[in-house]
């Protein structure tokens, strides 16, 4: 059972891993020769008149190269309307980009901006565009090519029910006449579980910093836990940065298809996760050995979830209670 005091800790665990996945549904409508256009990446070179950067967390492209779509993904969005006004007044900068599409001139005739968030976001951030948008100096959310869609992903437990996942419109429209009929259909656009499969498990994270529980739970499960199980038996075992690094390259590959060696995740978020699970006694440090960290790996046991595990063990740390054994934790225990 989810305490009440793990609960934030959780929520954004799902909601960040859910963004990820929204991601990976976008992408599938821009793969290959699609008629809606084409995937243009998450990590872009847009500047606008004056030259300051612009950073959508996804772009396309259409087939001609003559129109364009930028996206902004949100996991949240504030519930105090003054940050909420902020947050969403923001978004009206990528109506300036100017240069930095992948084009001939670096132009294009006309973009879009599509804003992305949760469906249970989604009223909040309709009433805000609404109100913005009768306001003198935010036209920009009356005009055509903004829009608002929600997205909610559905994990089916029953045997023979799969995952699903909807994006639907809840303000404004595109220009993208295939895509606005899709979108705009009874139930909206649904993506089905092969895409989820295929591309919700191979990319983990998404231009947004991920918080760091996440970063925990997919080192420990797709990094760490590898690593451990090639010892035979149990003990403490050294595992250099070098060797973390290397892997996360590895296992997290680099973006789809967009022009440029692009990583998933940076190395700040990374070492950012190992200082957290010293803090929290998932691992130590080796002492007089620069960059080496030490796990324990005893036999296969079975407790709490490890997303459980990590956010309790993080609400520990930020309340002070001090941890029911000094002992060092072992990962293996909550795979």
């Amino acid at each position: 059972m989810i305490s009440l005091s793990t609960r934030p800790c959780l929520e954004e665990y799902r909601r960040y891993a859910d963004t990820a996945a929204v991601s990976a549904a976008l992408y599938s409508l821009f793969k290959e020769e699609s008629p809606r256009g084409k995937f243009a990446g998450i990590d872009h070179k847009f500047r606008d008149i004056r030259g300051n950067p612009l950073t959508p967390d996804f772009a396309a492209l259409s087939q001609d190269k003559s129109t364009g779509m930028v996206f902004e993904l949100k996991s949240s969005l504030p519930s105090d309307e003054e940050l909420l006004t902020k947050e969403m007044k923001e978004i009206e900068k990528y109506s300036l980009i100017a240069r930095g599409w992948p084009t001939a001139t670096g132009s294009v005739d006309h973009h879009d901006i599509v804003l992305v968030c949760h469906m249970d976001d989604a009223k909040k951030a309709v009433e805000t565009a609404e109100r913005l948008s009768k306001e003198n100096d935010s036209g920009f959310f009356a005009r055509e090519g903004f829009t608002i869609w929600s997205w909610v992903l559905s994990s089916q437990k029953e045997p023979g029910r799969k995952d699903e996942m909807r994006l639907m419109k809840a303000y404004g429209a595109t220009r993208n006449e295939e895509l606005e009929g899709m979108i705009s259909s009874t139930g909206g656009i649904l993506i089905s579980e092969k895409v989820l499969e295929v591309y919700r498990f191979q990319y983990l994270f998404v231009r947004a910093r991920p918080p760091v529980q996440y970063t925990i739970v997919m080192l420990i499960q797709h990094v760490l836990n590898p690593i451990l199980s090639s010892y035979v038996g149990s003990g403490e075992r050294e595992i250099p940065l070098e060797l973390v690094l290397a892997r996360v390259g590895s296992f997290f590959p680099h973006w789809w298809g967009s022009g440029a060696d692009i990583a998933q995740t940076k190395k700040d978020w990374i070492l950012e996760a190992l200082q957290k699970m010293v803090e929290i006694d998932l691992m130590k440090t080796a002492e007089d050995k620069g960059d080496v960290f030490i796990m324990y790996t005893p036999s296969r046991r079975y407790r709490d979830s490890l997303n459980d595990v990590v956010c309790k063990k993080l609400l520990e740390l930020t309340t002070k209670t001090k941890p029911t054994t000094s002992k060092m934790r072992s990962l293996r225990n909550y795979v």
